[in-house]
């Protein structure tokens, strides 16, 4: 049973199905035109190239929610596997409610604190092919939840201010870790998450690591002021470009191709593994430090800047300023979700989601595209939707007699997918879904069986 009807508040006031679509879209402005060019300077083995940067953002933004005033966020982050949305934000002296790890509550769209007050926090990341933890990194130590963020468990034998983590692509019981207790980084590697090695302990401080995508030994990492690689069986380190920075803030390897990206305060540089060779990108004068970035899936580069922000191409041959007038400043922080591509964007406490320019029609009742797996279900059920991301929806639960028992998801929604757990109280019997998007609801039988 699958129904598309006109929205009300019982859904069994209307029978059959209507054969009408609508078109719901955003208004959003266009506006493109080139500022500058300028030269990417070419250190060693680098290509003179003229680029253009233009400003052509034509993404509208809605303000999520506000932290706590003051706060700083540092990392924005969107779990792939379950959808949550997390943000890490930042110790400040004399303001102890602003550190922590906050969640995003999607039904009633608000930020709610978890854990770590009175801690910054720099990363909140799933690691590849680990499907039972998040991890952050914390202040007091590597952190980690089963629990979809909802509590953390800091590893109690490795204190000190974690760096950051990082998982080999070829063995998921081997990790990178990397603690700052004082000045210096010591790097871990880590099996199972119980034996942990001490592999350097003169580090500078440590802002990213990350396992080579085609030989496993190799570990790249991004410092304070220089870019290395690791080769773990003979414990060489090498410094990889002959001049420094201050500031290298993270890396990112590329699944696509062998390339390492480095974000440094004003630019970016590609390290070509097979080659050896590198290049760079510089970004537009005025748009201030870098401070963080994200990578989509398709690994377009959108970096939070100080005065703007910036999307840059993994061939690192065009520059578009995206700041649109919502948001006014860069940010601070920057996530995207690499199932839908929403990007999310923290301007001081105030965290923006971008909205799509349009979203596609509803469609006709026989193709409305909702599902549920598993039917009978037990307790938990999963509710597939393929619309357009991000549009406004209501998830609820009635019973045989119209009434509404449950509503577990009210406001945007940014996941084909919704997991659904019933209130246990909830007797065995016949129960609809019903999914409702502007004017328009389906509803869906299911059947409890416990």
């Amino acid at each position: 049973m699958n129904l598309l009807t006109k929205s009300s508040r019982n859904p069994f006031l209307f029978s059959g199905l209507v054969n009408l679509t609508r078109t719901l879209s955003l208004e959003t402005t266009n506006m493109t035109r080139i500022l500058s060019v300028f030269n990417l300077l070419k250190r060693v083995g680098f290509a003179v190239l003229v680029l253009g940067v233009t400003n052509g953002h034509s993404q509208s933004w809605e303000l999520m929610d506000e932290l706590p005033e003051r706060s700083e966020v540092e990392c924005i982050t969107i779990d792939a596997q379950t959808g949550s949305i997390f943000a890490g934000t930042a110790r400040i002296f004399g303001f102890p409610e602003c550190g922590g790890i906050y969640k995003y509550n999607q039904i009633d769209g608000i930020w709610e604190y978890k854990q770590f007050r009175e801690t910054t926090i720099s990363n909140i990341l799933r690691l590849q092919n680990d499907h039972t933890y998040i991890y952050a990194c914390t202040e007091e130590g590597l952190a980690r939840s089963n629990d979809d963020g909802e509590s953390w468990q800091l590893f109690d034998d490795h204190p000190g201010n974690s760096s950051n983590i990082a998982m080999s692509p070829n063995d998921s019981t081997l990790w990178a870790v990397g603690l700052s207790p004082v000045e210096s980084t010591r790097l871990y590697l880590v099996r199972d998450g119980i034996e942990w090695e001490l592999i350097d302990s003169s580090l500078p401080w440590t802002g990213g690591l990350g396992f080579s995508s085609t030989d496993s030994t190799i570990l790249y990492m991004a410092t304070n002021n220089f870019c290395y690689r690791l080769n773990l069986q003979t414990r060489v380190r090498e410094q990889i470009f002959p001049w420094n920075f201050y500031g290298y803030r993270t890396l990112y390897l590329s699944h696509e191709e062998p390339n390492v990206f480095f974000l440094e305060l004003h630019s970016i540089f590609r390290y070509d593994e097979e080659t050896s060779l590198y290049d760079s990108v510089f970004f537009p004068a005025g748009s201030g430090r870098a401070n963080r970035w994200a990578i989509s899936s398709s690994e377009e580069i959108t970096v939070a800047a100080d005065s703007m922000l910036l999307e840059i191409n993994s061939d690192l041959t065009s520059v578009d300023i995206l700041t649109p007038p919502e948001l006014g400043l860069g940010g601070s922080a920057i996530g995207i979700d690499t199932v839908t591509g929403i990007r999310y964007v923290a301007v001081e406490n105030r965290i923006y989601v971008e909205l799509p320019t349009a979203v596609d029609n509803i469609g006709r009742p026989e193709e409305f595209p909702l599902s549920v797996f598993p039917n009978p279900f037990n307790s938990s059920i999963s509710i597939s939707l393929r619309i357009a991301p991000y549009q406004r929806t209501t998830l609820s639960l009635y019973d045989i007699l119209g009434r509404e028992v449950d509503v577990f998801h009210l406001g945007r929604i940014n996941r084909e997918t919704i997991h659904y757990t019933a209130p246990s109280s909830l007797a065995n019997g016949i129960y609809f879904i019903r999914v409702e998007i502007g004017e328009w609801h389906a509803l869906q039988k299911v059947i409890l069986l416990k």
